[in-house]
């Protein structure tokens, strides 16, 4: 799916050709705004998906060290300094990505049937940028927690990074032999995470995955920061079908 969607964006980001060589590229205000606001979006969002690869596995050594780390102090001072840095570009590209998608809301105002397309592909892009926003926050809430309270003198280094200010990922269920499916540290007590509110129906449907036993690691705060990290993914991925499906859809309609 990730193909797909990235493949759109570089067809979308492909420079028109010199004027006297068109013959059959659609020149309109919806194929200019495929070209100059959704691939940008598409591209930054693209982007900060290894920075959160990154960020989980930082994470998955941070819950090692804390549990086996000869010195887990000053290992987890140095992952907090590499965590930091990963905050910075993925900050940027969402600022990037919600500036495209603003310029896009504004040039798609009106009411044609293309712009009725370009409104619904903002509002997929959007969905997904806020999914990122959210795994952001779990990054930088935990880096903030981590250094104030270390200042602080705290005996938990991680103080309230886990608390949660909005709401919570719908959950995955756990499922031990799902050999296709992705791999999550599971929970201190190896249950599924707060169940969905009910009759919200822009909550996305749970996904089964498998869970990986990694002992006493799988209890850290880290471990748990992971799993909600997991869950935001999955739920990207839906979104990220649906909005490439309609992206090549209405790409073909320039070419």
């Amino acid at each position: 799916m990730l193909g797909v969607i990235a493949l759109t964006a570089a067809v979308l980001a492909t420079p028109a050709p010199p004027l006297k060589t068109i013959t059959n590229v659609r020149i309109s205000p919806f194929c200019t705004a495929l070209r100059e606001r959704v691939a940008p979006a598409v591209r930054t969002i693209l982007e900060n998906k290894p920075v959160v690869t990154q960020g989980k596995s930082l994470l998955l050594e941070m819950a090692h060290d804390q549990i086996s780390g000869a010195n887990p102090q000053m290992v987890l001072d140095l992952h907090m300094v590499q965590m930091n840095n990963l905050i910075g570009p993925m900050a940027q590209n969402l600022i990037a990505t919600n500036d495209a998608l603003n310029a896009l809301d504004q040039a798609a105002k009106s009411g044609t049937a293309d712009d009725a397309r370009l409104q619904q592909m903002r509002v997929q892009l959007q969905e997904i940028a806020d999914r990122q926003n959210a795994m952001l926050n779990v990054f930088s809430g935990m880096y903030g927690s981590y250094t104030s309270n270390e200042l602080l003198g705290r005996a938990n280094p991680l103080g309230n990074a886990l608390s949660r200010t909005s709401k919570p990922p719908a959950p995955f269920q756990q499922e031990k032999d799902t050999a296709a499916a992705p791999i999550v540290v599971p929970d201190s007590k190896g249950t599924t995470q707060q169940e969905p509110a009910p009759n919200d129906s822009s909550t996305p449907e749970p996904v089964t995955i498998r869970s990986v036993d990694i002992g006493l690691e799988g209890g850290t705060a880290f471990a748990g920061l992971y799993n909600e990290l997991t869950t935001y993914q999955l739920q990207e991925l839906q979104m990220e079908s649906k909005a490439a499906d309609l992206i090549q859809r209405s790409a073909a309609l320039c070419r």
